[in-house]
């Protein structure tokens, strides 16, 4: 796996990620904004490699990598009942992600997850992207401070949830008004698709619909707009 970008590689070797080898444009190796990195890597023992911006640019199959990138190992799944359990215990809140593909969307969302305090979130194998680099970079690094657990079906999840009394709330239209609903925690919060929304069966197996109020001039949010205003007013709660 490819990581890139000044902040995404800072956090993956801050937070002890298996990383071979770290690419570096040699025309930026003396800038003030890359000496945290190297002396990371020569700390860690990490090979350093400086190259030219356009070899980083195949590597990535980006420009827009700040002339840094970073060959590290797949990112660490946790099992989904670790994940439910680390929730009830803090009282803290997660994320069931429902047919989200787009992996920009994944890492803006992990993003604002990680801002407001939320403790990981669950995606289903098959209709979920790859942690790829798109979603590390989108995600600016954040990936590295979160939980993420892959299941097959979200009926086990709910299942344990509930047996550890988390309450289940879903996004999505005609619920009611999440800012004036009192929020109880822990408990795990599902969000969907724009083209799909959260699917019949996680509706019924929720305990509330809880939704965004908007001008009718606006269809619908972004997901991950939806959802970083979804976290805000759960870290209202901490």
């Amino acid at each position: 796996m490819i990581v890139y970008g000044v902040n995404a590689v800072k956090e993956a070797l801050k937070n002890n990620q298996n990383i071979e080898k770290i690419y570096i444009d040699f025309n930026r190796v003396k800038k003030e904004k890359y000496k945290e990195i190297i002396d990371l890597a020569n700390l860690l023992k990490i090979p350093l490699q400086k190259t030219k911006k356009s070899y980083i640019d195949k590597l990535t199959k980006t420009s827009k990598n700040q002339g840094i990138c970073a060959i590290i190992s797949k990112i660490n799944f946790i099992d989904y009942r670790k994940l439910i359990e680390n929730i009830a215990k803090k009282k803290s809140y997660g994320l069931i992600l429902d047919s989200i593909t787009d992996p920009q969307n994944l890492g803006l969302i992990i993003r604002s997850l990680v801002a407001f305090k939320g403790e990981g979130l669950i995606l289903n194998k098959k209709n979920s992207p790859p942690i790829n680099e798109i979603v590390i970079k989108s995600s600016s690094g954040s990936i590295f401070h979160t939980n993420i657990s892959k299941v097959e079906n979200f009926e086990n999840v709910i299942k344990v949830a509930k047996s550890l009394k988390l309450k289940i709330y879903a996004l999505e239209t005609g619920g009611k008004d999440i800012r004036k609903f009192k929020i109880n925690l822990p408990a795990l919060f599902i969000v969907g698709s724009e083209g799909k929304g959260v699917s019949k069966e996680l509706i019924k197996c929720s305990d509330e619909i809880l939704t965004i109020p908007m001008d009718n001039k606006i269809p619908s949010l972004n997901v991950a707009c939806a959802t970083s205003i979804l976290c805000w007013e759960v870290f209202k709660n901490f």
